[in-house]
């Protein structure tokens, strides 16, 4: 399992992971576009997607980026004692289980 953050949330790492017998779980930056939540043909930034405090929110399926190519499954959370709200990016079905184990 590859675990990275925000920094390393890239077209060539995610296209590595894919090709690869690894699995893994990247976050993402708040600003980050996303296809494929909410209404169909329209990108958002993970910022304008978060849960309420105590929350988690998955997505499967979302393409990522302004170019859409790259596409993954999302969890989102925003946990109570944590100042930063979670944006996940995994090849894993996105569960809070399988999520919050790796946070």
């Amino acid at each position: 399992m590859l675990l990275a953050d925000r920094g390393f949330a890239n077209h060539n790492l995610i296209r590595w992971l894919k090709e690869s017998p690894r699995q893994g779980c990247i976050r993402l930056p708040s600003d980050t576009t996303i296809h494929g939540v909410g209404r169909r043909g329209f990108s958002r930034e993970v910022r304008t997607i978060y849960p309420p405090l105590g929350q988690a929110k998955l997505y499967h399926h979302v393409r990522l980026w302004e170019d859409g190519q790259l596409e993954c499954n999302l969890a989102l959370a925003s946990l109570r004692g944590i100042k930063a709200q979670w944006a996940i990016i995994t090849d894993e079905s996105p569960t809070v289980h399988t999520t919050c184990r790796k946070l």
